[in-house]
Protein backbone atom coordinates (compact mmCIF):
# COMPACT_ATOMS: atom_id res chain seq x y z
CA UNK A 1 0.00 0.00 0.00
CA UNK A 2 1.32 3.37 -0.80
CA UNK A 3 1.64 6.51 1.63
CA UNK A 4 -0.61 8.37 0.22
CA UNK A 5 -3.31 5.89 0.38
CA UNK A 6 -2.58 5.65 3.84
CA UNK A 7 -2.72 9.07 4.47
CA UNK A 8 -6.04 9.53 2.99
CA UNK A 9 -7.91 6.75 4.94
CA UNK A 10 -6.12 7.99 8.06
CA UNK A 11 -7.51 11.13 7.28
CA UNK A 12 -10.91 10.53 6.33
CA UNK A 13 -11.44 8.18 9.03
CA UNK A 14 -9.84 10.47 12.03
CA UNK A 15 -12.11 13.06 10.44
CA UNK A 16 -15.01 10.99 10.52
CA UNK A 17 -14.21 10.29 14.25
CA UNK A 18 -13.51 13.90 14.95
CA UNK A 19 -17.56 14.32 13.72
CA UNK A 20 -19.04 11.21 15.10
CA UNK A 21 -17.41 12.70 18.92
CA UNK A 22 -19.24 16.38 17.82
CA UNK A 23 -22.68 14.40 17.09
CA UNK A 24 -22.67 12.07 19.88
CA UNK A 25 -22.67 14.77 21.94
CA UNK A 26 -24.79 17.20 20.64
CA UNK A 27 -27.26 14.37 20.41
CA UNK A 28 -26.82 13.39 24.33
CA UNK A 29 -26.98 17.40 24.81
CA UNK A 30 -30.69 16.74 22.96
CA UNK A 31 -31.02 13.91 25.70
CA UNK A 32 -30.12 15.58 28.39
CA UNK A 33 -32.78 18.22 27.70
CA UNK A 34 -35.63 16.04 27.24
CA UNK A 35 -34.83 14.45 30.61
CA UNK A 36 -35.02 17.44 32.38
CA UNK A 37 -38.03 18.04 30.48
CA UNK A 38 -39.59 15.21 32.36
CA UNK A 39 -38.03 15.87 35.85
CA UNK A 40 -39.44 18.92 35.55
CA UNK A 41 -36.19 21.15 35.44
CA UNK A 42 -37.58 22.70 32.46
CA UNK A 43 -40.79 22.89 30.50
CA UNK A 44 -40.75 22.09 26.63
CA UNK A 45 -44.13 21.98 24.57
CA UNK A 46 -44.84 17.86 23.73
CA UNK A 47 -44.28 18.53 20.44
CA UNK A 48 -40.46 19.78 20.83
CA UNK A 49 -39.94 16.87 23.54
CA UNK A 50 -40.48 14.56 20.73
CA UNK A 51 -38.51 16.22 18.51
CA UNK A 52 -35.72 16.17 20.83
CA UNK A 53 -36.29 12.65 21.88
CA UNK A 54 -36.09 11.37 18.11
CA UNK A 55 -33.12 13.50 17.54
CA UNK A 56 -31.81 11.97 20.46
CA UNK A 57 -32.59 8.36 19.27
CA UNK A 58 -31.85 8.27 16.07
CA UNK A 59 -28.54 10.55 16.42
CA UNK A 60 -27.16 8.24 18.96
CA UNK A 61 -27.75 4.95 17.04
CA UNK A 62 -26.27 6.80 14.02
CA UNK A 63 -23.00 8.47 15.29
CA UNK A 64 -22.21 5.84 16.92
CA UNK A 65 -22.81 3.36 13.95
CA UNK A 66 -20.87 6.11 11.66
CA UNK A 67 -17.94 6.20 13.92
CA UNK A 68 -17.56 2.49 14.18
CA UNK A 69 -17.66 1.96 10.91
CA UNK A 70 -14.98 4.61 10.32
CA UNK A 71 -12.79 2.86 13.01
CA UNK A 72 -13.92 -0.45 11.08
CA UNK A 73 -11.83 1.74 7.97
CA UNK A 74 -8.86 2.71 9.84
CA UNK A 75 -8.38 -1.09 11.40
CA UNK A 76 -8.96 -3.23 8.02
CA UNK A 77 -6.97 -0.74 5.81
CA UNK A 78 -3.59 -2.95 6.09
CA UNK A 79 -5.29 -5.97 5.49
CA UNK A 80 -8.37 -5.48 2.65
CA UNK A 81 -7.78 -3.25 -0.74
CA UNK A 82 -10.19 -0.71 0.67
CA UNK A 83 -12.11 1.28 -2.11
CA UNK A 84 -11.22 4.66 -1.03
CA UNK A 85 -13.97 6.01 -3.43
CA UNK A 86 -16.72 3.73 -2.01
CA UNK A 87 -15.16 5.23 1.45
CA UNK A 88 -15.97 8.40 0.18
CA UNK A 89 -19.18 7.93 -1.32
CA UNK A 90 -20.40 5.95 2.03
CA UNK A 91 -19.68 9.19 4.59
CA UNK A 92 -20.73 11.67 2.06
CA UNK A 93 -24.30 9.98 1.79
CA UNK A 94 -24.07 10.04 5.58
CA UNK A 95 -23.37 13.67 6.26
CA UNK A 96 -26.22 14.55 3.79
CA UNK A 97 -28.44 12.52 5.53
CA UNK A 98 -27.83 13.84 8.76
CA UNK A 99 -28.00 17.62 7.81
CA UNK A 100 -31.14 16.38 5.99
CA UNK A 101 -31.84 14.39 9.02
CA UNK A 102 -31.89 17.45 11.21
CA UNK A 103 -34.16 19.43 8.49
CA UNK A 104 -36.99 16.87 8.59
CA UNK A 105 -37.22 17.13 12.50
CA UNK A 106 -36.43 20.34 12.97
CA UNK A 107 -38.22 22.79 10.15
CA UNK A 108 -40.65 19.71 9.48
CA UNK A 109 -41.72 19.33 13.17
CA UNK A 110 -41.33 15.31 12.93
CA UNK A 111 -41.03 13.96 16.34
CA UNK A 112 -42.03 10.46 16.83
CA UNK A 113 -39.26 8.97 18.87
CA UNK A 114 -39.89 5.82 17.82
CA UNK A 115 -39.89 5.51 13.88
CA UNK A 116 -40.63 1.77 14.05
CA UNK A 117 -43.82 1.46 15.60
CA UNK A 118 -46.84 1.26 13.12
CA UNK A 119 -48.70 4.21 12.83
CA UNK A 120 -46.52 6.82 14.80
CA UNK A 121 -44.49 7.80 11.35
CA UNK A 122 -47.05 7.82 9.60
CA UNK A 123 -50.57 9.97 11.42
CA UNK A 124 -49.14 12.41 12.79
CA UNK A 125 -52.67 13.97 13.73
CA UNK A 126 -51.48 17.52 12.43
CA UNK A 127 -47.88 17.27 14.96
CA UNK A 128 -45.76 17.10 11.87
CA UNK A 129 -45.62 17.90 7.96
CA UNK A 130 -46.21 14.96 5.96
CA UNK A 131 -42.87 15.44 3.78
CA UNK A 132 -40.93 15.17 7.01
CA UNK A 133 -41.93 11.65 7.85
CA UNK A 134 -41.48 10.76 4.23
CA UNK A 135 -37.92 12.05 4.16
CA UNK A 136 -36.77 10.88 7.54
CA UNK A 137 -37.54 7.40 6.63
CA UNK A 138 -36.03 7.65 3.41
CA UNK A 139 -33.18 9.19 4.97
CA UNK A 140 -32.96 6.02 7.36
CA UNK A 141 -32.62 3.91 4.49
CA UNK A 142 -30.26 5.75 2.83
CA UNK A 143 -27.98 5.02 5.65
CA UNK A 144 -28.36 1.31 5.48
CA UNK A 145 -27.95 1.66 1.82
CA UNK A 146 -24.62 3.41 2.20
CA UNK A 147 -23.95 1.17 5.25
CA UNK A 148 -24.20 -1.67 3.05
CA UNK A 149 -21.14 -0.08 0.49
CA UNK A 150 -18.63 -0.39 2.89
CA UNK A 151 -18.84 -4.24 3.06
CA UNK A 152 -19.16 -3.97 -0.85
Amino acid sequence: MDALYERRVAGISLGIGAITIVLFGTTIFFGVIARMSQGGFITLRPDVFYEFMTLHSVGVAGSLMTGITAMMWYSLRKHINLHMNLMQIMFGIIGAVVVSLLAATLLGFYGTGWTFLYPLPFKSAGAWDDWAAGLYLLLLLCVVAAMSLSWG
